[in-house]
């Protein structure tokens, strides 16, 4: 080995302060990019499209968002139905409770949801019953 201890040392320490500047800047850089994103503000409303497809005529059908009605028949006369409505459309997703009624009688049948918000592609989801069906359906 040659050379001075003390030359060793200063090198060594210069090595690691270059190499600590910049992996300083890596850090510091991080954790800014990291704060909270702008959240939309409770007034933000999205159009959300719902569509209902029914495999036997119900007696009514209804949707609820949040504890409120958003889309109730009581006639309904054909096997699809489509509507927009506003609401504000969590990017984290909505649950929906979707509620059939089929008249008495009526063997195994299917209902569909499909929702679509901000003009995104539709995500659809089938509730199966006799009788009566009534569920929280959770769409992305």
């Amino acid at each position: 080995m040659h050379g001075s201890p003390l030359f060793r040392t200063i090198v060594i320490v210069l090595a690691l302060l270059a190499a600590g500047v910049p992996l300083w800047h890596m850090t510091h850089e991080a954790a800014a990019a990291s704060a909270l994103p702008d959240v939309a503000g409770p007034d933000a409303n999205s159009t959300v499209h719902l569509a209902v497809t029914f495999a036997q005529r119900p007696v009514r059908f209804e949707i609820d968002y949040l504890g409120k009605a958003v889309w109730q028949s009581e006639v309904v006369s054909a096997l699809t139905a489509q509507k927009d409505i506003s609401i504000n459309y969590p990017k984290e997703g909505a649950d929906f409770e979707y509620k059939v009624t089929w008249p008495p009688g009526t063997p195994l049948t299917a209902a569909r949801l499909s929702v679509s918000a901000n003009a995104g592609e539709p995500v659809e989801k089938t509730l199966w019953g006799t009788g009566q069906v009534d569920d929280v359906l959770t769409f992305p």
